[in-house]
């Protein structure tokens, strides 16, 4: 089944799902490898990644750069991006969630 699917099903489960961050393809690859069920990127996480505070500073372009790679590394495990970085404003935020 597809990324999204796989997400949809563990959050229809009850409790609370452990899901450790990750920032780049290797860090989302050792969550993978470590036997959770989903990861999350971060704006803070990927800017920390690029020596950058969490102030706003990456693009849009860049954070898709960066989720881009980090989806495209695993092989079973869904991949929740943070959507507060990078985005302008509710305009730009609304073509995010579209």
């Amino acid at each position: 089944s597809s990324a999204p699917a796989r997400l949809r099903s563990l959050l229809a489960r009850p409790g609370c799902h452990l899901m450790p961050c990750c920032f780049d393809p290797l860090s989302a690859r050792l969550v993978e490898a470590s036997g959770f069920p989903v990861t999350f990127a971060s704006g803070f996480s990927v800017a920390a990644a690029h020596g950058l505070p969490d102030t706003g500073l990456l693009s849009y372009g860049e954070m898709e750069h960066a989720m881009r790679r980090i989806t495209g590394s695993l092989k079973a495990v869904p991949c929740i991006g943070d959507g507060d970085t990078g985005y302008g404003n509710a305009v730009n935020a609304k073509r995010t969630v579209a």
